[in-house]
């Protein structure tokens, strides 16, 4: 039996084919990897380069780029994973919740052999139970498959095809996990001790609480929160030195955020309200265009962090992670 004879590249006839392109999947050979590592021929005179960088970076320019260059290939498979992204944690939550109807004190009433005190607490430890481990697996899974459409959308970025097994990170999930709950002390410690001092304080009669006094507290409450919102602006960005490296660190990761975005806040602000517009618009046409507007909104910001990875001229910034 005769060996079977290579295929030949489309591009290159006497040459044969030894890879496909990550962009449109056809044939591609070595000669075709000098002109373009990842693309063929066609795709790589197609490919626009990144051009954006912490000098010239403008975030309406941006967001055309991210439709033309980055969504608009790879809208379908980036859209799919948007959804993939709210259907997993929600469904896994919902089959995770429902044995905690057998813990219910109306069924305990109805099928248990007595409602006494012992049934009333084992049924809300039952019920604290599978609540928690609901809750915990749903954020174990939305950082999981967030991260995952974040690396997609630099695959999209590239000029690389996104693959859906890029979701299922499940090492790197677990520290973006820590990381989001790393964040989050800063507000939730905030919150504790604001509501701790006010209810000290109205136990303890020190402060009257008279309409003046609550409005004060209010007030200070909410500059508290927003004076916090605004540090902590750059978390929005969490996702992506995960998916632009996976073996990156906790503290590293939360450190590159914050550094990353120094003198780019209102940039940043901007960026997350043009995301929530184009987020409500999404939700307005019936939630159909919900995933591809998160799909949009996750390949905008990944083109803001590259961005914000590239120097611009003259500056000292170093954008490859360790």
């Amino acid at each position: 039996m005769s060996d079977v004879p290579p295929t030949p590249c489309p591009f290159h006839p006497s040459a044969a084919a030894t890879d496909i392109c990550q962009r449109c999947g056809s044939f591609s050979c070595v000669q075709c990897k000098q002109l373009h590592p990842s693309l063929c021929p066609k795709c790589a005179q197609r490919h626009v380069a990144f051009s954006f960088n912490r000098s010239n970076l403008h975030l309406f320019d941006l967001l055309s780029a991210t439709w033309n260059n980055a969504f608009k290939p790879y809208w379908l498979e980036l859209s799919v994973a948007a959804l993939l992204m709210f259907l997993i944690p929600s469904i896994a939550g919902y089959l995770l919740r429902l044995p905690s109807i057998f813990f219910s004190p109306l069924f305990v009433n109805n099928f248990g052999s007595s409602f006494d005190i012992a049934n009333i607490l084992t049924s809300f430890a039952g019920l604290f139970l599978f609540q928690f481990l609901a809750m915990v697996v749903q954020l174990f899974l939305q950082c999981t498959l967030q991260r995952g459409l974040v690396e997609m959308s630099h695959a999209a970025w590239s000029g690389q095809r996104p693959t859906f097994n890029m979701l299922f990170d499940f090492k790197t999930g677990l520290k973006t996990v820590l990381a989001a709950l790393l964040i989050a002390l800063p507000g939730v410690a905030s919150a504790g001790l604001i509501a701790g001092a006010i209810t000290l304080l109205s136990k303890t009669g020190s402060l009257p609480i008279s309409a003046l006094s609550l409005a004060f507290i209010t007030l200070i409450s909410i500059a508290t929160f927003v004076a916090l919102g605004i540090w902590l602006l750059p978390a929005t960005l969490l996702f992506q030195p995960f998916a632009e490296n996976p073996d990156v660190g906790v503290m590293e990761a939360v450190r590159l955020c914050f550094e990353r975005c120094k003198g780019f806040r209102l940039q940043l602000v901007g960026l997350l309200l043009i995301s929530m517009a184009i987020s409500s618009l999404g939700m307005i046409l019936c939630c159909i265009g919900i995933a591809p507007a998160m799909a949009l909104v996750n390949t905008y910001q990944t083109g803001f962090w590259k961005a914000l990875s590239t120097p611009g001229a003259g500056e000292p910034f170093h954008s490859q992670l360790s």
